[in-house]
């Protein structure tokens, strides 16, 4: 059961914004197989003639500095090749792989050394979004690291699961709220997304983030879904061009229904575990982590 209102009908579109600054994207690429979704849905984010995008690889070097023996150059100098060339890959297939519209966006690509999530958390200080795989429910990767990386980066993370493809995609963008509310910068990049994609901004509030324990009845429930869409009244007079809807989700498994409708969820790096619940099905849609 789910208790839904509409604060609006008007179809979310870009024009009377302010022009937005160009951005700088970080995409961490472990190597096409893993990664060709991760690769699609940055490039497809990004704006052709403002934003930049740069791939990355990290490989572990050969901890043996000041060496010159032949041997151990050697391997150094082919653990460097091995990343370059994953990178080089990754660059053509987002060069070939990017439509007609994202066709003139700048693409490139480095290969660091250092374990993946130390250079990612890194890259994060430097970039404005970091788009990375989300290896949280991959039962072929050993050493996950998204959850290490989402709890440490000082910028915007997407985490895409393996199986995204891009594609045109009319589900709402929705921000999942937790006990402390609304917050300015998980809404301001929910609506920035929603806008791009023409698409609704939901917000959606887990009733078990309002009250613990059985529910308190409909009563309960009216004055909640009040309390939230007054919540909202202030920010969407700021945002007419937005479609917005406002929703508490109620029973256990609410977060696999999400999912299942949402073209991507945004919340706080606070409220990072309410997203980490591998559910009951197998459905994934990416992940934006708000610092």
């Amino acid at each position: 059961m789910t208790a839904v209102r509409n604060l609006s009908s008007v179809a979310p579109q870009e024009r009377g914004e302010k022009p937005i600054r160009p951005r700088l994207i970080g995409v961490g690429v472990h190597d096409i197989l893993h990664d060709r979704g991760t690769i699609e849905w940055a490039v497809d984010d990004a704006v052709a003639g403002r934003d930049s995008v740069h791939l990355v690889h990290a490989y572990v070097p050969l901890r043996l500095d000041g060496c010159a023996w032949s041997p151990v150059s050697k391997v150094r100098d082919r653990r460097h090749t091995v990343a370059t060339r994953i990178v080089s890959q990754a660059v053509q297939r987002a060069i070939e792989g990017a439509t007609e519209e994202h066709a003139g966006i700048e693409i490139g690509g480095s290969a660091i050394a250092g374990l993946p999530e130390d250079v990612l958390i890194e890259l994060s200080a430097v970039v404005d979004l970091l788009v990375i795989g989300d290896d949280s429910f991959d039962t072929l990767v050993k050493r996950k690291i998204t959850a290490r990386v989402q709890d440490r980066v000082e910028c915007p993370i997407v985490c895409v699961p393996r199986n995204y493809r891009a594609q045109a995609d009319e589900r709402p963008v929705t921000v999942i709220v937790d006990e402390f509310g609304l917050c300015e910068e998980v809404m301001a990049f929910a609506a920035a997304q929603a806008s791009r994609r023409a698409v609704t901004l939901q917000v959606s509030r887990a009733w078990s983030a309002l009250h613990e324990g059985k529910l308190a009845g409909p009563g309960w429930l009216a004055e909640q879904q009040e309390e939230l869409d007054e919540q909202l009244a202030t920010w969407r007079s700021h945002h007419p061009h937005l479609a917005v809807a406002a929703r508490l989700e109620l029973g256990y498994s609410w977060l696999d229904r999400v999912r299942s409708i949402s073209s991507l969820l945004v919340t706080a790096s606070r409220s990072a575990d309410l997203l980490r619940s591998p559910g009951e099905t197998d459905h994934r849609c990416p992940v934006a982590i708000i610092p």
